[in-house]
C-alpha cells in the first residue's frame, strides 16, 4: 500500500512538472510570436502571423482545457474560457489596436513563464527567498505596472467588442493584483518559518 501510495505521489510530481514545462514553453512562444508580430509585421502582412497566433492558442487553451477536465482540475477552465472568448474578439480590431495588443499580450506571457518557473522551484523543493523575491518584482511590474499601462492607454471603448476585451482584461488585471498579494503572503509565511526555525 505505502509503495503504491508514493509511485502516486511521484506520478503527480511528473505529470505536474511536465504540465508546467509545457505552459512554460507554450508562454514563451506566444511571447516571441507577440513580439515578432509587434516588430517584424507591417499592415500588408500581418495576417499570416496573426492567424498562426490565434490558432495556436487556441489549439493550445482547449487541449489544455480538455486535459485539465479529464483530470478533474477546474481552477484552470474559467481563464481558458476567458482567454479564447478574448481570442474570438481579436477578429474585430484593426492592425494598429492588434499591434498593441500583441505586444502587451507578449509581456504578460513572460510573466507567465515566471510562475511556472516559480513552481518548478517550488515543486521540487528548491524555491528559496532568493529566486522567489526577484520573480515576484519582475512579476508584480509587469502584471500591475506594464498590464495597467496597456488598460488605461490602448482602448477607446468605441465598439462592443472592444469594449467587452477591456472589461475582461481588467478582471485579468484583478486576478492578477490578487495572486500578487497571494504570492507576497507566502514569502512573508516562508520568511517567518526561516525564522523560528
Amino acid at each position: 500500500m505505502n509503495i503504491n501510495h508514493n509511485n502516486m505521489i511521484i506520478e503527480d510530481q511528473i505529470y505536474s512538472n511536465t504540465k508546467l514545462y509545457i505552459s512554460m514553453v507554450n508562454n514563451f512562444n506566444f511571447s516571441l510570436l507577440g513580439f515578432y508580430f509587434y516588430y517584424y509585421t507591417n499592415q500588408t502582412d500581418y495576417i499570416t502571423i496573426y492567424y498562426i497566433g490565434i490558432n495556436y492558442l487556441y489549439l493550445y487553451y482547449s487541449i489544455d482545457s480538455i486535459i485539465e477536465i479529464y483530470n478533474k482540475r477546474f481552477l484552470m477552465i474559467p481563464h481558458h474560457l476567458c482567454a479564447i472568448y478574448m481570442l474570438s474578439l481579436l477578429e474585430y480590431f484593426q492592425y494598429e489596436k492588434l499591434k498593441n495588443m500583441f505586444f502587451y499580450m507578449s509581456i504578460i506571457e513572460i510573466s507567465g513563464v515566471l510562475t511556472s518557473i516559480r513552481s518548478i522551484l517550488k515543486n521540487n523543493k528548491i524555491l528559496n527567498i532568493f529566486f522567489d523575491i526577484p520573480l515576484l518584482c519582475i512579476y508584480s511590474y509587469i502584471r500591475q505596472i506594464c498590464f495597467l499601462h496597456h488598460i488605461l492607454n490602448d482602448y477607446n471603448l468605441n465598439n462592443i467588442h472592444e469594449k467587452q476585451f477591456y472589461y475582461i482584461s481588467v478582471l485579468v488585471y484583478l486576478m492578477s493584483f490578487y495572486w500578487t498579494i497571494q504570492w507576497t503572503h507566502s514569502i512573508i509565511k516562508y520568511n517567518k518559518l526561516l525564522k523560528n526555525e
